[in-house]
């Protein structure tokens, strides 16, 4: 969550997934990483992240 106590969301993952779809797997992740963190602003996590990216060659 954010300050404004709004969740990530389902649908900002999926477009920070689709704009990085071309990037290898530890790319992605870290856009995520990176998206999540602009998105809590200075708010610590309220719950745990966990991932695992997959990508098919």
């Amino acid at each position: 969550m954010n300050g404004s106590l709004h969740e990530y969301g389902i649908d900002r993952l999926k477009n920070i997934i689709m704009q990085n779809s071309q990037k290898t797997a530890i790319e992605i992740q870290q856009a995520i990483l990176d998206s999540v963190s602009l998105f809590q602003d200075i708010h610590p996590a309220n719950d745990d992240l966990t991932m695992i990216i997959l990508k098919a060659i």
